[in-house]
């Protein structure tokens, strides 16, 4: 009889964003709509905020509350997890980790999250969440910060599209250049 276990484990986002992702074929297409995506932003947001002080430092994040951004289930698989549950919200922190970056990323001193997006796979460069069908989508935004939509997109990749571009509208405009390295922390 073969034996599996289950561990529970609580992770930062960044420990969560260095492994790798599948998502098998049954799983899903990616549904989240902008309201899902404005209250992923107003949640995080506004808990930094609650928090965070104007003389604070990247290092002083580190003592803040965490934030509880609910359970990822995975299974290993060939040097890989697969995503079992948690795909929509892996998928939609992705997202927000690329609109930071492009956003953001050119300010002195702003923390290096490439590889919590986008990073090297034995030699290859993948995405921390690999799904084939999104790739050429996923590609241009994290070089370009937009994609244009072809007629063979699939419904998973439109949304991720018009998610990315909702994220213009429903930020959080107190986070600024002032206080998004601790945010992004």
């Amino acid at each position: 009889m073969d034996v599996k276990f289950v561990n529970s484990h609580v992770y930062p986002m960044k420990d969560v964003f260095s492994s790798k992702y599948i998502v098998d074929f049954y799983q899903r297409a990616y549904v989240w709509s902008k309201k899902h995506m404005e209250d992923l932003v107003i949640d995080l947001t506004s808990d930094f905020l609650r928090q965070w002080k104007s003389d604070y430092t990247p290092k002083d994040v580190e003592n803040l509350d965490p934030y509880f951004m609910g359970e990822i289930i995975l299974a290993a698989q060939e040097g890989r997890y697969a995503i079992i549950d948690g795909q929509q919200r892996i998928t939609s922190l992705t997202l927000l980790l690329i609109y930071i970056k492009h956003n953001f990323g050119n300010l002195p001193n702003f923390p290096d999250i490439n590889n919590m997006i986008y990073s090297d796979y034995f030699g290859e460069k993948k995405f921390n969440l690999e799904i084939e069908d999104r790739l050429e989508c996923m590609k241009a935004l994290f070089n370009n910060g937009s994609y244009t939509l072809i007629n063979s997109d699939t419904d998973s990749v439109k949304n991720i599209v018009a998610r990315y571009n909702d994220l213009v509208e429903v930020w959080n405009n107190k986070i600024t250049n002032e206080n998004i390295i601790p945010f992004t922390y």
